[in-house]
């Protein structure tokens, strides 16, 4: 129940960033006093769906490692990636595109333009590959660029997992098992250090830089935020272990004794780190925090984390987080829509802030509950009927 709501504060602090930015769309420095230092980094939403996408594929994978079972179905969990992302985004991605007309058209930078976009630009944003050519990297849905780094880790993770079961050997979570079970996470934070590093040197920039050229391209590559996967398969696996009676050492100092000092170092890193440290380190920075965050909800019931706890399992907050993905998708061009219409509150003013805020939470809201009811939630009933498909398929043991 946590993850769902730590989907929620994921979207909806998005939400709240691109509120921001479409009150003043000509600059990033719009004033809201004293608060104005707290809004850029709730871009770190995008780094939370990362780990959060990590832990949880990762987990069955890892357990299978562990416990010497078989693996997931490779071709069952593609077909679920694919009901769970495509049809929700194709919906919105048509809806955003040619009736509202809020899409990003590619030629012409990061901001929107207005008007159809061109069926070529459609295609390969429909295809979710738009982010490899620097000339469609800007188009469409601007924040699915995150979307095409997801589905390449969809694409990834199987291969790490075959190759993690195939080399595990002996019993059940024997060492050698664990020290597998442990290698794709590392795996996945070097290539996460090698893109960084990669972008850095031989791709000079600012970066996310909004210019449509090869170093944009690099930076919202996968290979420069595999490691943010790597952080959620890491915590998987040291929760795995724990479920399993194993690194409670670790476990009494980093989870039951480290609430307080994760408050103090967490806080200073989330909002003054954003301005300090480089930004693909504070990426990383950001997600070990998330990471021990998410080992810290759920591997003990400690009651002085019962508020933090109540919030993220609220029925709003969970409402929130079933509705997260269309939330994610649906708040861009929205805002677009009302931005190019004069339908925002204008001026330098917190009050304006405040009632675009209103408008983004109705508008949005309404039509992430609608997308959820009509077209995400019978994509994943398909998932569910698959499952009791495979279930029901009697299992034949050799004589």
């Amino acid at each position: 129940m946590e993850v769902e709501g730590l989907r929620g504060v994921a979207a909806w602090s998005i939400v709240v960033f691109h509120v921001w930015v479409f009150s003043s769309p000509a600059v990033l420095g719009w004033n809201l006093g004293p608060l104005t230092a707290f809004v850029s980094p709730l871009q770190g939403g995008v780094t939370l769906f990362f780990v959060l996408s990590g832990f949880l594929l990762y987990r069955p994978i890892a357990a299978a490692v562990l416990d010497a079972h078989e693996g997931p179905p490779v071709l069952r969990y593609l077909g679920n990636r694919a009901l769970r992302i495509l049809p929700a985004y194709w919906a919105i991605l048509i809806l955003t595109a040619f009736v509202l007309q809020s899409a990003s058209l590619g030629s012409s930078g990061h901001r929107v333009t207005g008007g159809s976009i061109g069926l070529k630009t459609f295609a390969l944003d429909a295809l979710l590959i738009h982010t490899y050519s620097p000339r469609a990297i800007w188009s469409g849905i601007l924040p699915t660029w995150s979307l095409t780094v997801e589905v390449t880790f969809y694409l990834v993770l199987p291969l790490l997992g075959m190759a993690a079961l195939s080399y595990a050997r002996g019993a059940a979570r024997s060492r050698r098992r664990i020290a597998t079970a442990l290698a794709p996470a590392l795996v996945m934070l070097l290539f996460g250090a090698v893109g960084k590093t990669m972008v850095a040197i031989f791709s000079p920039g600012p970066h996310r830089a909004t210019s449509g050229n090869w170093h944009a391209v690099l930076d919202r590559s996968f290979l420069t935020h595999a490691d943010l996967f790597g952080f959620g398969m890491a915590a998987a696996f040291v929760l795995l272990l724990w479920e399993r009676g194993l690194g409670l050492r670790v476990k009494a100092v980093v989870v039951e004794r480290g609430g307080r000092p994760l408050a103090y170092i967490g806080l200073p890193v989330v909002f003054l780190g954003f301005y300090l440290v480089p930004q693909y380190l504070y990426d990383a920075l950001l997600a070990g925090l998330v990471a021990i965050v998410l080992v810290r909800l759920l591997a003990i019931r400690d009651p002085r984390d019962s508020a933090g706890r109540g919030f993220l399992t609220h029925r709003w907050t969970l409402t929130a987080g079933r509705h997260s993905y269309s939330v994610f998708l649906w708040n861009y061009p929205l805002l677009a829509f009302l931005s190019m219409r004069g339908l925002l509150f204008g001026g330098e003013g917190a009050w304006a802030f405040v009632g675009n805020i209103g408008l983004a939470v109705v508008a949005v809201a309404s039509l992430s509950a609608l997308t959820y009811r009509f077209v995400e939630e019978p994509a994943l009933r398909l998932k569910s009927r698959q499952r009791e498909a495979v279930a029901a398929v009697p299992h034949v043991t050799p004589a």
